[in-house]
């Protein structure tokens, strides 16, 4: 999937908030669909299932932070 530095993950369908977390602090987590569920100026979005409960799954959308700038990459943290 290349150069990721931010990830977000939520589920529509659970209480499971927004974290932020490395591509290698999710891949632990949970199982990547390399096929890409859209894109924008950013990122990507990947849907992913939860390895333990694999009924909740959940969109990443992964943020390129080269294409931002500082301001914008403050905002997110």
């Amino acid at each position: 999937m290349g150069c990721t530095n931010t990830i977000n993950a939520k589920s529509p369908k659970s209480s499971i908030p927004k974290i932020k977390a490395g591509a290698h602090q999710l891949r632990q987590i949970y199982e990547i669909d390399p096929k890409i569920l859209g894109f924008g100026t950013f990122g990507k979005v990947f849907q992913a299932v939860n390895k333990i409960d694999t009924s909740v799954k959940v969109a990443i959308k992964v943020i390129q932070k080269k294409k931002l700038t500082q301001e914008e990459i403050e905002a997110i943290h």
